[in-house]
């Protein structure tokens, strides 16, 4: 695999939800994204890249926890629509770290993957349904 410098993922401001736990865990999940686009890019071995990936995963499962719990503590009221949305962005990772460990990893694939699943989740998942996001200790 030739090297190319990944292009980096970044939380633009369009992204930003001014909620510090929110931003905070969209923020480590971009860095953790990145780190596994590294990883790819540089020829790392797949152990490598897989304990990336692992790491990526542990990640959004504590911030879907964290961010189901202030929903909940706020009595959201579309809760469990957006814990099944969480949930299918999840399973959407899990597929990808299945296909990562099974075969040749495509590195314009893997990139192209992390930054629509990492947007998806924010955009269509925290940023939409936070319309109450003032309710949302910081």
């Amino acid at each position: 695999m030739e090297f190319r410098a990944p292009q980096a993922l970044h939380l633009h401001s369009g992204l930003k939800q001014e909620v510090h736990r929110f931003d905070g865990g969209h923020r480590e999940l971009s860095d953790l994204a990145n780190q596994v686009i590294q990883a790819i890019w540089s020829g790392q071995p797949k152990d490598v890249i897989m304990a990336s990936i692992d790491v990526l995963f542990g990640s959004t499962s504590r911030h879907f926890y964290e961010v189901e719990r202030l929903m909940n503590l706020i009595g959201f009221p579309d809760l469990p629509k957006h814990e099944e949305y969480h949930n299918r962005l999840a399973r959407k990772l899990a597929r990808f770290s299945a296909e990562c460990r099974l075969a040749p990893i495509d590195a314009d694939w893997a990139e192209q993957f992390l930054e629509d699943w990492l947007h998806e989740h924010i955009l269509q998942s925290d940023l939409c349904s936070l319309s109450t996001q003032g309710q949302l200790p910081s």
